[in-house]
């Protein structure tokens, strides 16, 4: 019955905190506001002070409604079972965190479809901008945001004219693809990662500039394509481990295709 009784009381408003503490509605909204740098006077300590003995909880509704956005970013994510990608999602939720902003994700599985739904979905439900690591090398969804108005950025891949956030691709196909060849092996075989990926190509293109230096020619065979997952990595290797002249060396694009390459080559023995 308590909780009944409660919940019936009428909502706390910056009016009412502003009246109890004898000052303007727009001190108490500066002071309460989470985005601005907290102030440790006397009429900040006592507001916050009369605000929590009150109860009052900030409406981010209302207030997304006044300045016309909802301070949140959405985050479209292939999946959050590839540890890269719930790294990327955790950095963004403390960035975001530190701005007064909210991070949402949407999982899509790589599928440029599922992608434009939950972009979408995600502008449907008011968020103020988007960010995509799902871009593709022939996707024109970024160039159709971007007609929209809608702002968003790319992360870990590119699209080779969006505003990006990646990595050197190539120099990290390079620097593998050295330690390999400095270890003695010229036979290496490449778990490729998809050719849309930006991040896969770039891997394969500094595999074939390691190869090139080392006067080593590239053999189409050693490169096999594949999806970013544990299974086609392992499926990958197979075909690798079926060439009449195997490699010695296997270069996997990400950390999922070398795991199920690692489990593939264990159950071969």
């Amino acid at each position: 019955m308590e909780s009944r009784e409660r919940s019936r009381q009428p909502r706390v408003t910056v009016h009412s905190v502003a009246a109890a503490a004898g000052v303007s509605k727009s001190t108490v909204s500066r002071i309460l506001d989470e985005r601005l740098p907290r102030s440790d006077s006397e009429t900040a300590r006592r507001v916050r002070k009369i605000a929590a003995e009150l109860g009052y909880v900030r409406d981010v509704s209302a207030a997304s409604l006044r300045r016309g956005n909802t301070m949140t970013i959405g985050v479209i994510v292939p999946r959050l079972t590839d540890t890269v990608m719930a790294m990327l999602y955790e950095a963004i939720v403390k960035a975001c965190a530190r701005t007064g902003r909210f991070a949402i994700v949407a999982t899509t599985e790589d599928n440029p479809e599922a992608d434009r739904v939950a972009a979408e979905s995600l502008l449907n439900r008011g968020v103020d901008g988007l960010i995509l690591s799902t871009a593709r090398d022939d996707d024109t969804f970024p160039d159709e945001l971007n007609e929209r108005g809608v702002p968003y950025v790319l992360a870990l891949r590119t699209d080779h004219h969006s505003l990006s956030a990646v990595g050197d691709d190539r120099l990290g196909g390079y620097l593998a693809t050295r330690h390999l060849l400095d270890l003695g092996h010229q036979r290496i075989g490449v778990i490729a990662g998809p050719d849309y990926a930006s991040s896969a190509t770039g891997r394969v293109e500094g595999y074939k500039q390691a190869l090139a230096e080392a006067s080593i020619s590239v053999d189409p065979a050693l490169i096999v394509p594949s999806t970013f997952g544990i299974q086609s990595g392992a499926e990958a290797v197979q075909t690798l481990m079926a060439l009449d002249c195997r490699p010695t060396a296997i270069f996997a694009v990400n950390d999922n295709t070398a795991i199920g390459a690692l489990s593939a080559l264990n159950k071969m023995g």
